[in-house]
């Protein structure tokens, strides 16, 4: 199969390219750099408009499009113009090309960000009302409206899969993982908050295959167009997560300064994703646990 993916620069994408090589695809990246990834052809545009895109890709077909281009990722980047072009806009434009170059389905990545949450104490469903005053949040949740209103318009079935809280090899070197392992490995104090944040970890293997999974149920028909969570359905707390990469790496947890960095005011008591739907419907489910998952991170940075 031959597909078409955006954002293949980043942690996902890197992890999601080499996981659909593996199965034997096609993989073609469209983005601002090049992809220096073996077997990868890359298509390189300055930005992301419809009028470059549709240039670029005059003269291409493909089975499917994955679109994993983000705006606002890390939590400073809050540009209103590029949140509205990348994460509003560029689906929906996404979605209507890639049905003229013959794309029979259409992936877009979301958030768990997309969801208000209403209650501290639940698993949040694809039910779950969106959310409206947070400008990452509300930008993913508009433009995964917009794709899957054009894949109904154009014919094309489309899935919006909502990501909760993806770790492993290859994230940037400020986040929680890479950060924590960074310091601990040079014996230094690591600033935390509290950590009685309860997340839905869930290993970036397990994304891919979800991702994957979800793409063949479009494709044979056995997943109807929608949104679907992209989830673990465990509630992990920071600070176990924390501690159980302290204890794998066999360092001092003394090292886990707990308390020293304040909590987010607006950063919720719990957000972890039920993804039953997408279970059900398709051959996927999660198969690292936090601890699996961390184990294999730990190696990989090692590398």
């Amino acid at each position: 199969m031959k597909i078409l993916l955006t954002g293949g620069n980043g942690f996902i994408g890197q992890n999601l390219i080499a996981y659909l090589i593996s199965a034997g695809h096609e993989i073609l990246v469209l983005g601002r750099n090049d992809v220096k990834i073996k077997d990868v052809h890359s298509i390189i545009i300055p930005e992301f408009t419809t009028q470059r895109i549709e240039q670029a890709l005059s003269n291409y077909k493909f089975d499917a499009v994955i679109n994993l281009a983000a705006a606002g990722i890390k939590p400073g980047d809050r540009d209103i113009g590029e949140l509205l072009n990348i994460n509003v806009l560029l689906p929906s434009s996404l979605v209507s090309i890639a049905a003229k170059c013959g794309a029979k389905a259409f992936i877009s990545a979301g958030s768990s960000a997309e969801y208000q949450i209403v209650t501290n104490r639940e698993l949040i469903t694809e039910k779950f009302p969106l959310e409206t005053n947070k400008l990452y949040g509300t930008s993913k949740a508009s433009g995964g409206i917009m794709a899957l209103a054009t894949g109904i318009n154009l014919g094309i079935p489309v899935a919006v899969t909502r990501l909760f809280n993806v770790y492993g090899s290859g994230e940037a070197p400020h986040r929680l993982l890479p950060s924590l392992i960074s310091d601990l490995k040079q014996n230094k104090p690591v600033n935390l908050s509290p950590g009685l944040q309860i997340r839905d970890f869930i290993y970036v293997e397990d994304v891919c295959s979800g991702i994957t999974a979800t793409l063949n149920a479009l494709l044979d028909g056995s997943l109807e167009s929608g949104a679907y969570n992209i989830s673990t359905g465990i509630g992990t707390t920071v600070a176990d997560f924390c501690k159980t990469t302290a204890r794998l790496m066999d360092a001092n947890p003394d090292l886990l300064k707990f308390g020293a960095l304040p909590l987010r005011p607006d950063d919720y008591e719990m957000v972890v994703g039920d993804s039953n739907i997408i279970q059900d419907k398709t051959v996927w489910k999660p198969n690292f646990s936090v601890e699996k998952g961390i184990n294999k991170a730990i190696k990989s940075f090692s590398l």
